[in-house]
């Protein structure tokens, strides 16, 4: 569940890599702000996006863009 994020209006994820976040974390994120309405902001860095690993990612599918 995503308990641990039920306290905040949003997470910011600045040049975080995939590879920072387990899978266990990555659902539980995506489950905020899929199925909670949580907010995500997540800043581009040489780490993060594409380059981040995330392209293909549970997370992308919750982000307005696309990896």
């Amino acid at each position: 569940d995503s308990i641990g994020f039920s306290s905040f209006d949003a997470v910011i994820l600045a040049d975080v890599p995939r590879w920072s976040l387990d899978d266990l974390q990555e659902q539980h994120l995506y489950t905020f702000v899929h199925d909670l309405g949580g907010g995500l902001i997540m800043t581009g860095g040489p780490t993060s996006f594409g380059a981040g690993g995330w392209i293909g990612s549970k997370l992308e599918l919750a982000m307005p863009i696309r990896c």
